[in-house]
C-alpha cells in the first residue's frame, strides 16, 4: 500500500478500462486497477502509513527505539526500505 501511496494513488482513485487492467508499480508487482481504492481503505494498514509518515518527521514518540512498543520499531524497519526506494536521500 504505500508503494500505492508513493506512486499517488488514493482511495478515490477511479480506474477507467477494462476490469481486469493491472498496474505495474515501480516495485515490479502487479495490482488490479479496480482493487486499488479498497485496498487503500484497509484501516490498520493505513494507520501504519500515518504512523511512519509522523516517525520520519519527528522520531519515535517514547524516546530511544528501544522503549518503544515492538509494533512501532517494526513499522519503521519494514516501510524504511520501501520509502528509499521511493525517495532515495542524498548525501
Amino acid at each position: 500500500m504505500y508503494s500505492l501511496l508513493s506512486e499517488g494513488y488514493t482511495a478515490s482513485y477511479s480506474p477507467s478500462g477494462e476490469k481486469d487492467r493491472e498496474v505495474r508499480l515501480k516495485t515490479d508487482e502487479w495490482v488490479k486497477a479496480y482493487e486499488i481504492p479498497e485496498m487503500l481503505k484497509d484501516s490498520e494498514t493505513m494507520e501504519a502509513i500515518r504512523f511512519y509518515l509522523r516517525w520520519k518527521r519527528m522520531g519515535m514518540p517514547y524516546g530511544p527505539w528501544g522503549m518503544n512498543p515492538n509494533k512501532l520499531v517494526e513499522v519503521v524497519e519494514l516501510l524504511d526500505p520501501l520509502d528509499g526506494f521511493y525517495h532515495p536521500r542524498m548525501i
